[in-house]
């Protein structure tokens, strides 16, 4: 039976600092775990996305259809924690009802577009469920519902619970 060399495993920045790359011993050196290397990797990671995000979106004139419009994020992106699987939780919520703007679906179906194009050039994961959270909530409408069934079911909760 012949016998095969194994090819030796390239650690990352999370890997032991004895048997890591020079970079993690030397951050170990300076009294950094393997587990804060993570972190702050992922911190970075993290504020370089959203950076280059909000760049975009900044750039997008369909937002500005949306007067008062506010744009926040959730999940793992928010707290600064994403690695390159993370997917974005994005909220979009305005204090007016959509009666006030005209051609209110024209107007958010060109949003959508432009900002799934946004999100596959920057090659994240898609929306959840082919894009079913991917809508404006209008505080009118969560005043109304709160504390109904549909408070959580039409993400007023989490909106709300997130926002603050």
């Amino acid at each position: 039976m012949r016998k095969t060399r194994k090819q030796p495993i390239r650690p990352g920045p999370s890997a032991d600092a004895a048997t890591g790359t020079k970079e993690v011993r030397d951050k170990a050196a300076l009294g950094l775990s393997a587990s804060s290397l993570v972190w702050r990797d992922r911190t970075q990671y993290s504020q370089v996305r959203l950076d280059e995000l909000k760049r975009r979106l900044a750039d997008l004139k369909e937002l500005r259809d949306f007067p008062n419009l506010t744009v926040f994020g959730a999940g793992s992106y928010a707290r600064l924690e994403a690695s390159e699987y993370s997917d974005i939780d994005m909220f979009f919520m305005m204090d007016t009802s959509r009666d006030q703007i005209a051609e209110y679906r024209t107007r958010s179906l060109r949003l959508w577009g432009k900002l799934i194009e946004i999100i596959q050039v920057m090659r994240f994961p898609s929306f959840s469920n082919d894009c079913e959270y991917l809508r404006i909530l209008h505080t009118p409408d969560i005043v109304e519902k709160l504390g109904s069934r549909l408070d959580d079911h039409e993400n007023f909760f989490t909106a709300r619970r997130d926002c603050i």
